[in-house]
């Protein structure tokens, strides 16, 4: 999103070729998209030889998931999504939702998780045997495994892969919160994703920027995900600055 916007996904060719010819430039190999992608976009991931994560999250925070209605609708919408793209060559899979473990405001999270796994049967079903995968985008590995949220592997039997937003600092094997492979692979047998990781360059102790300590410590972190033997990848947070967040 260009200083001055919102975080919409673009279609202007200009914005589209500048940043994909960076990300080129970088040896990106794959982006995430929080929101949903356009034809522009996809064909410009083509052109480049970068696949996409197309995300899926139409609905607020507050939106109630027990209520029939919502769930309908939400999962018609997703149905039109995959029409729409899934023979598109850029879609690497697809990713529903964005940390709903943490924001959802509604009545049981449990609605969340089952309302997934039903998105997921869907877009198998339209797009058959060669059907792309669908991920859930979790915060962190939390209720990952657990039944009583229905977010066990059995519950979920059409995602294929968990995808967590994680922030543990240096190190995901030796942080304080413990080793997040070990944990994760005590929990599922499918996949992780690491959906978002990171660390700003901006140090708020010394009020500067930390370039070389941002780039040693997002080096770490991919270095651990790596040699993980339950970690597929990770798109890291964010390709630029989000200076819609300062309004």
């Amino acid at each position: 999103a260009p200083v001055g916007s919102w975080p919409l996904i673009p279609d202007d060719p200009k914005i589209l070729e500048r940043d994909f010819s960076l990300l080129k430039n970088m040896h990106c190999n794959t982006i995430r998209t929080w929101g949903e992608v356009n034809k522009a976009l996809l064909d410009y991931a083509q052109k480049y030889g970068i696949k996409v994560i197309a995300g899926f999250k139409p609905y607020a925070d507050d939106v109630d998931f027990s209520d029939p209605e919502n769930r309908t609708r939400i999962i018609n919408q997703f149905k039109d999504y995959v029409s729409a793209y899934k023979d598109h060559p850029a879609i690497l899979f697809w990713a529903i939702g964005n940390e709903d473990n943490y924001h959802y405001k509604g009545k049981d999270i449990t609605d969340w998780y089952a309302m997934a796994n039903e998105m997921a049967k869907q877009a198998r079903g339209l797009e058959g045997k060669n059907f792309h995968p669908v991920a859930i985008v979790n915060g962190h590995i939390l209720n990952i495994g657990d039944l009583s949220k229905k977010a066990d592997d059995k519950s979920m039997v059409y995602i294929d892969i968990w995808g967590a937003n994680v922030y543990m600092g240096h190190s995901f094997e030796k942080s304080a919160m413990g080793n997040l492979f070990g944990q994760f692979a005590r929990k599922s047998r499918k996949p992780l994703w690491i959906s978002e990781y990171g660390i700003d360059a901006w140090d708020h102790v010394n009020k500067k920027e930390q370039q070389e300590a941002q780039a040693e410590w997002v080096g770490n972190n991919w270095d651990e995900i790596v040699a993980s033997s339950v970690c597929i990848g990770a798109t890291l947070m964010a390709y630029s600055d989000e200076w819609w967040k300062a309004g």
